[in-house]
């Protein structure tokens, strides 16, 4: 049908028009080009004339016919086909689970070693000593529960021709240091803990153990230990049998006389600002030099405490600085009832200007001072100062100190000494360098009579190195 004739009947229709009313066409429309139209103008004039359907909808009618069409245009729905379990699937439904994951590294370590040494000396009797020793380390990181490790070392001896000494107690034997350790385990988010079992050795908090003239030590024990820490905090304690590391060529722990236990804290006061305090006691440790007549089994107590202060840490760039006060207070006593109290102060101080880095202390101590079963400091007092600095190619540095020992049962007549001391090294080239220490120091003893003369002593050394 011409378009023109389509219009004309649709206005002839008796249709009523009103807001919100749409009106629905069903026919057919041929669009065609004039030569079509003309080539089938006699088949168009034969065929029935063409009647257009013509419907109204209201709104609500409108939109369910959009909400049809949208529907019937939408995609399929997904259908979940995960299978359910006992379901009939074949080898599918026989498979095993997957394994879990494995918890994390994990190492394991096996070392031996074997040795053999003879010995012959005119007019003494032929000496041998053979040894085996091995060496057992296994760790394993946990998800959840830190850093796992276990070590065994074991030896065993065999030195025909020896004789005990304090530094050989058996020389026939075997020993053994077993000591169990976990790492980084989380008692919280921010606060870890650090565990060692078996033999291991005695430990100070961290505030305490950046010392530069003043140093705790530690001591060999089999017992525990346990450290907390946090981001401002560090706590350790721990309890042990005292003994010592012997024999080869992995040594092992000997048990010798006494107990010990310290605990320790350090709290960090501000990014810079820290204090610390440890208590130490040592219990029923020998002492060979304090009896009388026969009695040459003595044993003492020694219990102590150490305090400190201090500001800054590790003098890394230019302008930082740090210093500390230190206080430690100790008293021996002996099962006799002798008692010898002692008391001590450090202090120590850095700058670091520019690439010189100095290095200065004050100290002053009363005899046998201790801490925990180690001798500490004799009564000395003395000041010290030195300088260090790092160029390229060439480094050096140099150093002042003066001590003052007062006449003790132990050192006998007291004594004063000076020194001075200085060091460099200088770089050639990537694979050559050479330098020296030299040593100067001055000696005065002081006895009734009056002070002598002196001991003068010097130490020089130089060295070439190239790879």
């Amino acid at each position: 049908m011409p378009l023109g004739r389509l219009r004309s009947t649709l206005d002839r229709l008796p249709t009523r028009w009103s807001a919100g009313s749409c009106v629905v066409l069903s026919g057919v429309v041929c669009l065609s080009t004039p030569g079509l139209a003309r080539a089938h103008a006699a088949a168009a004039a034969e065929a029935p004339g063409v009647l257009a359907q013509i419907q109204t909808l209201d709104r609500f009618e409108a939109e369910q016919e959009r909400l049809r069409q949208i529907m019937s245009n939408r995609p399929a729905a997904y259908v979940d086909r995960v299978m359910e379990e006992g379901s009939d699937n074949g080898d599918l439904a026989d498979m095993a689970p997957a394994p879990p994951p494995p918890m994390g590294l994990r190492s394991a370590l096996a070392e031996s070693r074997l040795g053999w040494t003879a010995q012959n000396q005119s007019g003494q009797s032929a000496r041998h000593e053979a040894e085996l020793g091995l060496r057992l380390e296994y760790r394993l990181e946990s998800l959840n529960h830190g850093e796992w490790s276990l070590q065994v070392d074991a030896h065993q001896q065999n030195n025909k021709g020896s004789t005990p000494s304090v530094f050989r107690p058996e020389p026939e034997g075997r020993a053994q240091r077993v000591t169990l350790r976990n790492q980084g385990f989380p008692v919280t988010p921010f606060v870890f803990a650090d565990t060692a079992v078996g033999d291991i050795s005695s430990e100070v908090t961290d505030g305490l153990s950046r010392g530069q003239r003043v140093s705790l030590g530690s001591s060999t024990v089999r017992g525990a230990s346990v450290r907390l820490f946090g981001r401002g905090f560090d706590f350790r304690i721990g309890l042990g049998e005292r003994g010592q590391l012997t024999g080869g060529p992995y040594p092992g722990f000997a048990r010798s006389q006494g107990e010990l236990a310290w605990a320790g804290y350090t709290h960090r006061l501000s990014p810079q600002l820290y204090a610390a305090v440890q208590a130490s006691l040592a219990s029923q440790v020998p002492q060979p030099f304090a009896g009388t007549g026969a009695d040459t089994d003595a044993s003492a107590r020694t219990a102590s405490v150490v305090a400190t202060v201090g500001h800054g840490h590790t003098l890394r760039q230019d302008g930082d600085m740090r210093a500390r006060l230190t206080l430690l207070k100790s008293e021996h006593r002996l099962d006799t009832g002798q008692r010898t109290p002692a008391h001590g102060v450090f202090v120590e101080g850095g700058l670091q200007s520019g690439r010189f880095q100095h290095e200065a202390g004050l100290y002053g101590t009363q005899p046998d001072l201790r801490f925990g079963d180690r001798i500490v400091a004799t009564g000395a007092r003395g000041v010290s100062w030195r300088v260090d600095h790092s160029d390229n190619p060439l480094n050096w540095g140099a150093g002042l100190d003066h001590e003052h020992q007062p006449a003790t049962s132990a050192l006998g007549s007291a004594f004063t000494r000076s020194g001075i001391n200085a060091h460099w090294q200088h770089r050639i080239d990537r694979n050559n360098s050479w330098g020296g220490y030299l040593q100067h120091s001055l000696q005065r003893s002081e006895s009734p009579a009056g002070e002598d003369d002196g001991q003068r002593s010097r130490y020089g050394s130089v060295f070439y190195q190239t790879r």
